[in-house]
């Protein structure tokens, strides 16, 4: 990759921005030859007066914006690959950004990572490139198959329209091994497929079922396992003099690396999870056997808001974040005496004061944790209230993180139906009573609707 030439279109409206992007790229051995733009107009005229191998574009600029630009690259016909940068984007932003024909997003403060999505992004590129100039060239020249199979690198099948084969390169009868004359008059997915004969029809994301379902008015791509590794495959139709389906091309690019590598990366985030998991509990379980009257506290806590936030609908990974803080949302206790933790009777102001610490504490103990979710911050804020009454910094609203006001409805509800040094349980009917009475004031109203759902349709109940 050293020293190679990357005519890159930046849109943004911060010099210091675009420089140190270039910068990024240039230490890792890219030559750019850029321009940088941060209006529409300015934009328009790029494209039309140079050929860009890659755009980066911020996602907000103040007269303009990355949607308006990919738009434009539509309406264009430009297959360049698009790149957004961002301070901050959402998850479901990001999404958006993606579904609307961006290629990737970077964010500014994680440059390191626009290397990699450039250097991926350009082989993708490549790679949709040379799939298209193979697919073009079958459709001008099917008539001489036998020659385009010779010069084609990937595996290439002609089939009819009942899964037969009818011609195949030498590709083909590399990684089956059987001759063409053995594949042909064969159903491609007894040959292919686990199963072998067994197999009385193609399996349902068969990439020809699609094409053959919306009549060839589209080709039809789709991953694939086949008996010697993982394929996308891309099914082109070929048409008779009456406009049907006479034939269909098949092209199949080996991705079985890739896909291991991709399995190997999940197994290895699963590990990263467990250990993370571990961790947690482990921490959890040091802090609740320091006071007899708390104990189980913090994972009462961690399974309601965990059903709570389920019941709102949130994204699986949020809701393993929210239980994770929840295991270890006191966790700044540990720096309070256990004297004051299970004192039997009402604290003194100084007191209050040290337990009023604990959510800072926490923080401390966990910020520089690389979690795959915010649970330093969720406990640092877990006491804030929404009327900016809560501690330690008086936020309130949607300052508070949404995590942080789900654990403080799960925390407060666990602590008043749980018996405590200083009073007896209160009851579940008290707690929700409780959230209901200061709900928009101290609590959010949409938690403490989940939560009280929760209890008064029997979905949930303390152990």
């Amino acid at each position: 990759m050293m020293n190679k030439t990357l005519r890159l279109l930046i849109v943004d409206d911060s010099e210091d921005d675009a420089t140190l992007m270039l910068w990024t790229l240039k230490r890792e051995g890219y030559n750019c030859i850029s321009k940088v733009v941060d209006q529409e107009e300015e934009f328009r005229k790029a494209l039309q007066e140079g050929v860009w191998d890659i755009v980066i574009c911020d996602y907000s600029l103040p007269r303009f914006n990355g949607i308006k630009a990919l738009q434009i690259l539509k309406e264009k016909g430009l297959d360049i690959p698009f790149i957004l940068v961002s301070g901050v984007i959402g998850e479901e932003t990001a999404v958006d950004a993606l579904k609307a024909g961006a290629w990737d997003f970077v964010l500014k403060d994680r440059l390191t990572r626009l290397a990699p999505v450039v250097e991926r992004s350009l082989r993708e590129a490549e790679h949709k490139r040379k799939l298209k100039e193979d697919e073009e060239l079958l459709r001008k020249a099917y008539r001489d198959l036998e020659t385009i199979f010779k010069a084609i690198g990937y595996p290439t099948m002609i089939l009819d329209t009942n899964y037969r084969i009818l011609d195949a390169n030498r590709v083909v009868t590399m990684i089956t091994g059987l001759e063409k004359e053995e594949l042909v008059g064969q159903y491609c997915y007894k040959v292919f497929y686990s199963g072998g004969i067994s197999n009385s029809s193609p399996p349902l994301n068969c990439p020809m079922r699609e094409l053959l379902s919306n009549g060839g008015r589209d080709n039809a791509q789709g991953e694939v396992e086949w008996k010697v590794g993982y394929f996308i495959v891309n099914c082109t139709p070929v048409f008779d003099d009456r406009g049907e389906i006479e034939k269909v091309i098949h092209v199949a690019t080996d991705i079985t690396e890739r896909k291991e590598w991709e399995n190997e990366r999940k197994a290895t985030i699963k590990r990263t999870r467990d250990v993370l998991i571990a961790f947690v509990n482990a921490m959890a379980s040091a802090v609740e056997k320091r006071d007899p009257y708390t104990f189980g506290h913090q994972r009462r806590v961690a399974k309601l808001a965990q059903a709570i936030a389920e019941s709102m609908d949130f994204p699986r990974d949020m809701v393993d974040g929210i239980y994770l803080a929840g295991l270890v949302h006191d966790i700044g206790k540990i720096s309070v005496p256990s004297e004051i933790l299970s004192k039997p009777s009402t604290l003194t102001e100084i007191e209050f004061q040290l337990i009023k610490t604990h959510p800072g504490v926490g923080w401390d103990i966990l910020k520089n944790i690389d979690f795959p979710w915010p649970i330093a911050r969720i406990i640092l804020e877990h006491h804030e209230r929404i009327d900016g009454s809560g501690y330690p910094n008086g936020i309130k609203g949607e300052e508070i993180l949404i995590e942080a006001r789900i654990l403080a409805v799960a925390d407060v509800v666990e602590a008043m139906v749980s018996h405590r040094s200083y009073r007896p349980a209160l009851g579940i009917e008290e707690a929700l009573l409780h959230i209901m009475t200061h709900s928009g004031s101290l609590y959010d109203p949409r938690v403490v609707d989940a939560c009280v759902k929760l209890f008064r349709e029997g979905r949930f109940h303390f152990d």
